[in-house]
């Protein structure tokens, strides 16, 4: 029987959805239950060599096995997981042409042959992707997503083998599939042993151009600096990465997590910085480096960041700079206490663009929670700038009401300048009230 194109994409997209998820676990209990799984496995397996069973273990206790039964037994274990993942394979396509989602029971199968794949040795993987390849009992597509979730099954505890295997069949692997095994398992490989991965990078990419990209490359950057932020930026130049700022942000990212690990980032940075002569470019990337750390750590609040910043004795100029990348979606329910934070610990000549900024946006989404906290702000140059920012967004739609503001400031610069984008935000429908506006607070 014919089977449709349009039936093998469905297949394809099918197998993709579980392979890619395991079912739909999420990820933290699938590594819990992996973890648990591979432990049950190791149990087993002792117990098979406890009681005398060949073709499970390397070695037998007593060690007198010979070298041609060792690979045998091996080979045998290769091809048992082998036909297993075959026949995981041959399942989910008849469940998707039965209509038929996957289950607890399969869900818990499906993570039993990752389990074994991932404890195969890398020649016993080898024998079980060859097996793959040769099979037609599965369609060309679903051959191809299987080894991959075949490779993504060890690159998390043999890294350099799941991409020595990524290259011995990346003609059949999708490049999509292809680029987020090779971007997983270079990270990993990178963090284990820098070099090599360097080495591969460097006598690989021009073989897979699709592949190796920038989100591959940065992957080795954070995979180096989850243990050695420092020579992750020595590294910064060698990984072929063009946008030079998007690489230091993989590098801090890496740690954004841990404060400690944060603050290690942090100095590695510093050192970098310092080691750049022309004084215009260390301050740019800096300040772009400080801007971006800024805008991936929403995931802490107010109280434990400011904590850090002071442990890591942030300079007045990267406060400067850290503040440059906050915004509403990363500060949020804390947007008033960091405007505060800024008043204090930024200088009346900085302070202005930042807080204008952030109170910009914070009105854009919620300006009632914005215009209550701007009523509790001191006097100073943060509520100057901060109610500028206020009364501009607002005077699109409530122009009388950003005119009120505008005037709760004492005459002068930051009151004009405040009066003036309330009338550049005017309503266009009401073109006299603008006129009116501009003629009382003498506006030309």
């Amino acid at each position: 029987m014919m089977i449709s194109n349009a039936t093998i994409m469905k297949r394809s997209i099918y197998l993709t959805a579980l392979i890619l998820g395991v079912g739909i676990l999420p990820a933290v209990i699938q590594e819990a239950r992996l973890s648990s799984l591979r432990e049950e496995h190791r149990k087993l397996r002792d117990e098979a060599v406890s009681l005398g069973i060949q073709g499970v273990s390397a070695e037998s206790d007593d060690g007198e096995r010979s070298t041609k039964r060792l690979r045998a037994d091996q080979e045998k274990h290769a091809d048992r997981v082998g036909s297993s993942l075959i026949g995981f394979a041959r399942e989910l396509e008849a469940m998707q042409d039965g209509g038929m989602s996957a289950d607890s029971e399969f869900q818990e199968r499906a993570m039993k042959v990752m389990v074994e794949l991932s404890e195969l040795d890398s020649k016993q993987l080898e024998r079980v992707i060859n097996r793959l390849k040769q099979e037609e009992g599965i369609s060309g597509k679903s051959r191809g997503e299987i080894i991959s979730y075949a490779i993504m099954a060890v690159a998390d505890r043999k890294p350099e083998a799941a991409v020595s295997l990524y290259v011995a069949t990346a003609d059949l692997l999708d490049k999509s599939m292809g680029s987020h095994v090779i971007t997983s398992a270079l990270g990993r490989w990178a963090a284990a042993s820098p070099q090599e991965a360097m080495d591969w990078l460097a006598e690989n990419e021009s073989k897979h151009p699709g592949v190796i990209d920038e989100d591959a490359r940065r992957s080795v950057l954070s995979g180096v600096a989850a243990n050695d932020p420092v020579l992750a930026f020595d590294l910064l130049d060698d990984v072929g990465l063009e946008n030079r700022h998007m690489a230091i942000h993989a590098i801090l990212v890496t740690g954004s997590n841990d404060p400690q690990q944060r603050t290690s980032m942090l100095e590695a940075l510093r050192g970098y910085l310092n080691s750049m002569p022309d004084l215009v470019q260390r301050e740019e990337t800096g300040a772009k480096a400080l801007e971006l750390l800024a805008r991936s750590i929403d995931h802490e609040g107010f109280e434990p960041l400011t904590e850090w910043m002071n442990t890591s004795k942030l300079t007045a100029l990267e406060k400067q700079q850290f503040a440059g990348g906050l915004t509403y979606f990363t500060t949020k329910e804390d947007t008033g206490k960091w405007v505060e934070w800024m008043d204090q610990n930024l200088s009346p000549e900085e302070v202005g663009g930042p807080v204008k900024d952030l109170v910009s946006e914070w009105t854009d989404q919620d300006y009632q929670a914005a215009g209550k906290w701007l009523g509790t702000l001191t006097e100073g140059p943060a509520r100057a700038a901060a109610v500028e920012a206020y009364a501009g967004a607002v005077a699109s739609y409530d122009p009388q009401v950003a005119a009120q503001w505008a005037l709760t400031l004492p005459p002068g610069p930051a009151q004009q300048t405040t009066l003036q984008a309330v009338h550049e935000n005017w309503p266009t429908s009401d073109p006299d009230g603008a006129a009116e506006f501009a003629r009382q607070h003498g506006i030309e």
